[in-house]
């Protein structure tokens, strides 16, 4: 395990390998549960359009900044989560991408940076470069979880203190997310409480 200090940043290639561990695992299933926007236990396009949805209901976006969120979602459907492959995708081949990938492709520069800035796009509703507490809240919502729970998320991330999550503070949070297996790390709640393994 290692040390987090509150101004830490660590690249992709400075964590140690990933085993697999019970509680990563648990963060995987995580991920697949907040995506899984309909709740049939498969990843398809139409969860990520409904996912779109959310946002651009939440966010009371205009057109352009709605067509953009669709593109951006759907997007991330292909390039990120296996739809280039598979029109619906099981918590099983979710897991064995990401095992494959989260100790080679995903430590190269720039891999996971660009699957967090396609979220962070998505989140800031008015695009001005920076997520706020309100953001972060609609953030929550859209992906199913309590809004309660963002106010101490947040606060985790937005590393400096100033009220807002910048895109560097975001993409921090998420690559330790999806590397660490540090359950003490500040942002193993980065989607929410954990799921149980086997829910």
């Amino acid at each position: 395990m290692y040390m987090y200090n509150k101004m830490q940043k660590m690249e992709p290639a400075d964590y140690p390998t990933v085993k697999f561990s019970e509680f990563w695992v648990r963060k995987m299933k995580t991920t697949f549960v907040r995506f899984d926007t309909d709740g049939d236990e498969l990843l398809t396009e139409h969860d990520f359009e409904l996912q779109a949805q959310r946002f651009i209901e939440y966010g009371n976006l205009s057109e352009d900044r709605a067509n953009g969120v669709r593109s951006n979602r759907l997007n991330a459907f292909k390039e990120h989560f296996g739809g280039k492959l598979k029109d619906a995708i099981t918590f099983e081949d979710f897991l064995a991408t990401v095992k494959k990938r989260v100790n080679g492709a995903l430590r190269e520069p720039g891999s996971l940076r660009t699957n967090a800035m396609s979220m962070f796009d998505s989140i800031d509703a008015n695009a001005d470069g920076w997520i706020g507490p309100e953001e972060h809240r609609a953030f929550f919502r859209c992906i199913g979880i309590s809004e309660d729970f963002s106010p101490d998320v947040f606060a985790k991330i937005d590393i400096n203190g100033d009220k807002v999550i910048s895109r560097d503070e975001f993409t921090t949070a998420f690559v330790d997310f999806v590397i660490s297996e540090d359950p003490d790390s500040p942002y193993t709640f980065f989607f929410g409480p954990l799921v149980e393994k086997n829910n």
